[in-house]
């Protein structure tokens, strides 16, 4: 592996763990991926040298009930989370990862992001998707 960071900026393109659909282009200029699951992960190789400052940016949704319900654990510890209205659209998220929850994770560091359900696609009968992840960055504190 490359190590562990004290940064982390979601890449546009490739895995980034499990539950997310393949990485498409957002309006803004960036990409996004979908949830395809109640519980997508993010694995991240985390050194826990210092608590950690989260932001991540939610494009788009379905539903109003799925991305009311949205909530992330790390290690089964949940991360208190706020927000605020994005622009031009979505909702921009932060928290804080506390080292003791990130050195007690292992490795990688699994960013667990829970919602109440997936929303049938009007336009692709049998899809189901949760919220559009289009970033997340992680700092020190």
């Amino acid at each position: 592996g490359r190590g562990s960071a004290t940064s982390f900026d979601l890449p546009y393109t490739g895995e980034i763990g499990r539950g997310w659909g393949d990485s498409e282009p957002d309006v803004g200029g960036g990409t996004l991926r979908w949830s395809v699951s109640v519980t997508p992960v993010i694995n991240i190789s985390l050194a826990s040298a210092s608590d950690l400052a989260l932001e991540f940016r939610v494009a788009e949704w379905l539903a109003p009930d799925v991305i009311d319900s949205l909530t992330l654990t790390v290690n089964d510890t949940a991360i208190p989370l706020t927000y605020e209205a994005g622009r031009p659209k979505g909702r921009v998220y932060r928290g804080v990862l506390p080292r003791d929850v990130i050195a007690r994770s292992g490795a990688p560091t699994q960013l667990m992001y829970h919602v109440s359900r997936l929303t049938p696609v009007p336009t692709a009968p049998g899809e189901q998707l949760g919220f559009a992840l289009s970033s997340l960055r992680l700092r020190p504190r």
